[in-house]
């Protein structure tokens, strides 16, 4: 009898003893856990504002096309009709209608507008849209884009830089817009309060998704590359031309302005006919050749924010990508 019993609490002490090992051992997994998900966090907000780079193309164009509908609209006069398969806009009061229903609603409410009180800046010259660079962020029921772009006024040759907040409602496949009235110096200066978590269904503001191939991305890059050289070299030398290319073939940016000058006809007809990628670490490398046999090197950190490298070397285009 006095065998079983010290048999018996043997056992219970090794089940006493196994209870306390998992106790401990979920503890820990649990702490583990929480430190794992806390230092997730901080990686997260150590970017401004907790926003990401966009590199996604085809997201970048969904939401940059979905903008532009909005500039689109700014633009109506009394001369011309904005038609869609959704939407027709020949009056003043339809036009003020979409504009109000493309608005976040929050941003409507703080600034008290109305129709008769809308305070937006109209349009009222030809443009183009000249897509910068744009970051997201994700928000509870709710995917928030910042973007900075130039709306060229083609009468003169001139580009404002402009701002804008996106939103975008996933479940709803909606979208609405909010312009960016402070005086800002980069887009990481922009702060996005989490507000609304929906947006209402209308008649303007249905969000589409864009497809854009790697072929119709590098043409892209090549074509806003070219058309900002021809228009405007101060910006390219200043904002788009590699850092340590510029520094060693163009050391001033009258050398640059120059050299656009001297070969004007000839970047003119810049086109891309095939291309590589190369990956690095956070950037992709996309390797352009034109019809003239010139070698591009194209560095992107996120879709549309590239430097650029020309007169690159390299050692056979065999395997390169025909256009």
């Amino acid at each position: 009898m006095k065998k079983y019993k010290k048999i018996l609490i043997i056992c219970l002490l090794i089940i006493v003893s196994m209870i306390a090992i998992m106790a401990i051992i979920l503890t820990r997994l649990n702490t583990d856990t929480q430190e794992e998900t806390e230092d997730a966090g901080i990686q997260f907000e150590s970017n401004q504002n907790g926003f990401q780079i966009v590199k996604d193309s085809n997201v970048f164009f969904s939401v940059i096309n979905s903008l532009s509908e909005y500039i689109q609209i700014l633009s109506y006069n009394r001369d011309n009709v904005i038609e869609t398969d959704r939407y027709r806009i020949e009056s003043l009061e339809q036009q003020r209608e979409a504009i109000l229903s493309l608005l976040d609603i929050t941003y409507v409410n703080e600034n008290d507008l109305s129709q008769d009180n809308l305070q937006v800046e109209f349009i009222d010259y030809s443009y183009n849209i000249v897509p910068i660079s744009m970051k997201v962020r994700y928000d509870q029921n709710m995917i928030v884009y910042i973007t900075n772009i130039y709306i060229e006024d083609i009468r003169n040759s001139r580009l404002e830089e402009k701002y804008y907040i996106i939103k975008i409602d996933n479940e709803n496949k909606t979208f609405c817009i909010e312009p960016v009235a402070d005086k800002i110096n980069s887009i990481d200066d922009i702060v996005v309060k989490e507000s609304i978590t929906s947006i209402e269904k209308n008649q303007y503001n249905q969000y589409t998704i864009e497809t854009v191939s790697i072929k119709d991305l590098v043409k892209i890059y090549m074509n806003q590359f070219k058309t900002m050289m021809m228009k405007y070299p101060d910006i390219v030398y200043n904002q788009y031309l590699d850092e340590e290319y510029k520094n060693t073939h163009f050391p001033s940016e009258n050398d640059f302005l120059e050299y656009v000058e001297q070969n004007r006809n000839e970047i003119e007809q810049w086109e891309v006919t095939k291309y590589s990628i190369e990956g690095e670490q956070d950037e992709t490398i996309y390797i352009l050749v034109d019809q003239y046999e010139n070698i591009y090197r194209f560095c992107e950190k996120g879709t549309m924010d590239y430097k650029v490298t020309m007169d690159v070397e390299v050692t056979s285009t065999e395997n390169f990508t025909d256009i």
